[in-house]
């Protein structure tokens, strides 16, 4: 519902929220409206909750900073990748649309994983559509 809202009625107070250390049943739930509200004020407050305790809120920062579709978050979601958690790893590629991170999404599209592999070709999906996107600014 908050995100129905759009950028501008929810990010600020979500950001305040976000810093004011909420219980980690309500910063996944804060983090997920920001991966469905992607702006690049986002980055600093996602940051926050990447190394966080609890599994669920790790796996809701991350995909918040897979949605901002950015090249330059590339290192910090190899790394997660690597780690080979896979509650990030699914994560991670559920918003992953950074156009620089084709091999990522390849890497795992080519996986004989069950879950893996379908999330790997729904992130090349998202990544043509955000190079289309892109390319028509």
């Amino acid at each position: 519902v908050l995100a129905s809202w759009g950028p501008t009625a929810v990010l600020e107070p979500i950001h305040n929220a976000l810093t004011q250390s909420p219980p980690p049943e309500q910063a996944a739930i804060l983090l997920g409206v920001l991966t469905r509200l992607p702006d690049p004020a986002n980055r600093d407050v996602i940051q926050l909750w990447l190394a966080h305790e609890h599994d669920d809120v790790r796996a809701a920062a991350y995909m918040a900073l897979a949605a901002l579709c950015d090249d330059a978050d590339l290192p910090t979601l190899r790394q997660a990748l690597r780690e080979g958690d896979p509650a990030l790893q699914r994560a991670i590629l559920t918003t992953l649309c950074a156009p620089a991170a084709e091999p990522l999404a390849q890497r795992a599209a080519d996986s004989r994983h069950p879950v893996l592999a379908p999330l790997g070709r729904q992130a090349l999906a998202r990544i043509q559509q955000q190079r289309d996107a892109d390319s028509h600014d």
